[in-house]
């Protein structure tokens, strides 16, 4: 993907290398890091939602960085957001934060910095399929390095499972990357607040977990604000 976009390759300057090179340390080690350290600690299902507090950051970082206004709309969707991570963590009628949660809240700010709002930079200028190969490589040249350090043997197990997990990301982010060209980041980001209903779905089934009524509240203002960000026009 990279390589046939030879054109796009000449416009790469310092800067640019410099930015490929922090999205990859952030999305290959920073994130997974967070993201490891969130699931161990916490449900699959509490993960998935309140990692949709990645809006929120987005919100933020928006105006800070594309100088996106912070209008009532966004103030009230994010209001929306921050009373479903609320219900989300209340049980027994008390409000119980778990570590992995922090972890997640964690995630979701880096997500928000180094794959919506750097990306978003990047697709500015450039191809956004070509923004997405480089992403990767630059993602696994870092952990090329973390398994030379950790001398972790390169004969890799699910060979198959990765390959698919691997195509599946690269889809992903030419899409998203693609989103991107023609909407806001905080747009983008807020539409993709459907993902924790699938994830529910096969938590639900394969992992047996489940959620209390006020959890499910909570799941629903975050899910309700995707459709937010389309009728209320972000």
């Amino acid at each position: 993907m990279v390589f046939k976009k030879k054109t796009e390759a000449k416009k790469l300057n310092r800067r640019m290398i410099g930015i490929f090179a922090v999205i990859g340390f952030g999305s290959a080690i920073a994130i997974g890091l967070m993201e490891n350290l969130a699931l161990a600690n916490t449900t699959a299902t509490n993960f998935a939602f309140l990692i949709r507090t990645v809006v929120l950051f987005t919100i933020i970082f928006s105006a800070i960085f594309f100088k996106e206004p912070i209008t009532r709309k966004k103030i009230v969707m994010t209001g929306t957001i921050l009373a479903g991570a609320y219900f989300l963590n209340v049980q027994n009628g008390t409000f119980s934060l778990r570590l992995g949660d922090i972890f997640t809240l964690i995630e979701a700010a880096s997500i928000a910095f180094f794959t919506n709002i750097l990306i978003k930079k990047m697709v500015m200028k450039l191809d956004p399929d070509f923004a997405a190969g480089a992403q990767y490589i630059a993602g696994t040249f870092f952990l090329m390095i973390v398994f030379i350090f950790q001398k972790t043997p390169f004969l890799l197990h699910n060979i198959p499972l990765l390959l698919i997990y691997s195509l599946l990301g690269i889809t992903f982010a030419r899409i998203r990357n693609r989103a991107f060209q023609h909407a806001s980041s905080t747009f983008v980001t807020m539409i993709m607040s459907f993902t924790p209903v699938f994830t529910f779905i096969l938590s639900l089934f394969i992992l047996g977990e489940h959620l209390i009524p006020i959890q499910l509240l909570g799941g629903f203002l975050i899910i309700l604000t995707g459709f937010m960000a389309e009728f209320l026009r972000i």
